[in-house]
């Protein structure tokens, strides 16, 4: 995934979801964006320019490794990009976000959101 200030946050949304259709990626103002013109605790709108949400203006990219851990990727967002992440998986049906168990692998996360959708279907 390449991180540049003129990419939308809907294209990275999608190429992360292309790779895991079960789980979602949000990203957030930092608290250090004033005067900021979107709520903290709202998600960015999907047209903003990653430009726009941060103060750490690297480009480069980021290895969507299905190991790599939820935690780790909000780490790597933030850490060298400036970007501030959260997660979410899909479970029976609705979006909640990944906290208690930021430790799996998003290929972990992915397949638990899958069976999650697949039981709230059969039930």
């Amino acid at each position: 995934m390449k991180i540049s200030d003129d990419k939308t946050i809907r294209e990275l949304q999608e190429e992360f979801q292309n790779l895991f259709p079960y789980l979602k990626l949000e990203f957030f103002p930092l608290p250090s964006l004033k005067p900021s013109k979107w709520i903290a605790k709202q998600p960015l709108p999907p047209d903003s320019f990653i430009g726009e949400a941060r103060i750490v203006h690297n480009r480069g990219s980021i290895d969507l490794d299905p190991e790599l851990s939820a935690q780790a990727l909000k780490q790597i967002f933030l850490d060298i990009f400036g970007l501030k992440t959260r997660l979410y998986r899909k479970s029976s049906g609705r979006w909640v976000s990944i906290t208690t168990y930021d430790l799996l692998a998003l290929k972990e996360q992915n397949l638990r959101s899958l069976l999650s959708d697949v039981r709230a279907l059969i039930i």
